[in-house]
């Protein structure tokens, strides 16, 4: 536990939690406030992804914690990938989670977003005239979109994404 749990004015309850691979999360109850109204539609959140050290001892975690029901599929040479979804909606997966590897060095188990955009090369050019730096890419990730990661002038980083998986 990171932060115990409070209330933020009448908006809702939160709490602060380390999951066991290390990974930050922060869970809401909602009240005046639901959270998120608007979902993969352009310029919003349209997935979440856990990178983690122990993609077993995560997976054990959420499903203890949330009920999401992974579903595993190979991505061959580079490893498994989960998708989660709710328990009894398997076919609304919202988040996903991959294994780090050596290459990822010392960085420590953690959550990324991804913003739905358009273009994801005129965001990285604009993010970069407005402050932020573009961290990776833009790149091409075969039958998933185009992608980069950015960083806000504040430090907080973020993917954006065109997705071309049917569907999305």
């Amino acid at each position: 536990m990171l932060a115990a749990p409070f209330d933020v004015m009448e908006s809702g309850r939160m709490a602060m939690i380390n999951d066991p691979t290390g990974a930050k999360v922060v869970i809401w109850e909602p009240r005046k406030h639901a959270g998120a109204g608007i979902m993969n539609e352009l310029n919003s959140v349209c997935w979440t992804e856990l990178a983690t050290t122990d993609t077993a001892k995560a997976t054990e975690f959420y499903w203890k914690l949330f009920e999401w029901k992974p579903q595993v599929k190979s991505m061959g040479p580079a490893g498994d990938y989960t998708e989660w979804s709710v328990a009894g909606a398997p076919q609304n997966l919202f988040a996903g989670m991959l294994q780090m590897t050596p290459e990822w060095g010392e960085m420590p188990s953690h959550w990324s977003v991804y913003l739905k955009v358009a273009d994801p090369d005129a965001i990285a050019a604009a993010a970069t005239k407005a402050g932020g730096k573009v961290i990776v890419g833009p790149f091409d990730a075969p039958g998933v979109g185009r992608l980069a990661l950015l960083q806000d002038p504040a430090g907080a980083t973020f993917y954006i994404i065109h997705l071309t998986l049917a569907g999305r």
